[in-house]
């Protein structure tokens, strides 16, 4: 509205996605747009690989010398390897086995294969549970002393001040399963392993895992893209990984509007 010279804006004009018929990577429908988007923008030809290609593990592969849990790795990558669930997973079998359903029927999780009759994934993480929301995880230590540190740079609250105006009405949101969003490469979901022996399954994530040293990085890199252009619009936008608050909706002077 402000990018058409608009000054005042209808609640009416604002609508919302129902969470429900959430699918999994859908950024990477929509080359075209994210072409416009990225004109100019910095980072122009290492994101669109990600959303042209899905994210590639083995580039951010960094050699590792070191012990992990009494044994001892000099390896440029990780080498194969399957970790038990954690113990918290007992108390939410009903839980994990559900939320498994949901992300296979949303596309972030891929079914491999039974136990037993496949060869697992090269990597097979722990599942473990965090059990304030609860959220299920990807326990990823094993895979991260192989990933190399990332750096990014982060919008705070103490920005607001800034462009918070008295008056206005401000926007606030985060992305649904900010992850999910970015696809991995499919060479690269077999080092995003898990097993859940309830089903004698083998999965792979075809996402972004929650716990993947990389993660907040890539999909930090990705939002800020949209970012920026929508501040090329003269809206105020800031970002935290998948929070992000956006524009002002400014009222007619004298408006009783709630």
């Amino acid at each position: 509205m402000v990018s058409c010279g608009s000054v005042f804006a209808s609640p009416a004009q604002v609508l919302f996605r129902d969470p429900k018929t959430f699918v999994a990577v859908e950024i990477h429908c929509h080359l075209s747009q994210w072409d416009w988007v990225l004109e100019d923008y910095p980072k122009h030809q290492e994101i669109f690989d990600y959303i042209s290609h899905g994210v590639k593990v083995s580039d951010f592969f960094v050699h590792f010398k070191g012990d992990f849990q009494g044994k001892f790795y000099n390896l440029p990558s990780p080498p194969a390897a399957i970790f038990p669930n954690s113990e918290v997973c007992e108390q939410f079998e009903d839980f994990i086995s559900a939320t498994s359903l949901d992300r296979v029927s949303n596309r972030s999780l891929s079914i491999w294969g039974r136990i037993g009759e496949v060869a697992p994934p090269h990597l097979v993480m722990p599942i473990t549970v965090e059990p304030s929301k609860p959220r299920m995880c990807n326990d990823e230590p094993f895979l991260n002393l192989w990933i190399k540190d990332l750096p990014l740079s982060l919008d705070y609250i103490s920005n607001l001040p800034r462009y918070v105006f008295h008056g206005h009405f401000q926007s606030v949101f985060d992305d649904k399963s900010r992850y999910d969003h970015v696809l991995l490469s499919p060479v690269s979901t077999t080092y995003f392993g898990l097993a859940w022996p309830k089903w004698a399954g083998f999965f792979t994530h075809r996402t972004i895992p929650f716990g993947w040293k990389a993660g907040a990085y890539i999909y930090h890199n990705i939002g800020m893209a949209a970012t920026s252009r929508i501040r090329l619009f003269g809206v105020p936008c800031s970002q935290y990984i998948d929070d992000r608050h956006v524009g002002q909706l400014q009222l007619p002077q004298g408006s009783h509007f709630r």
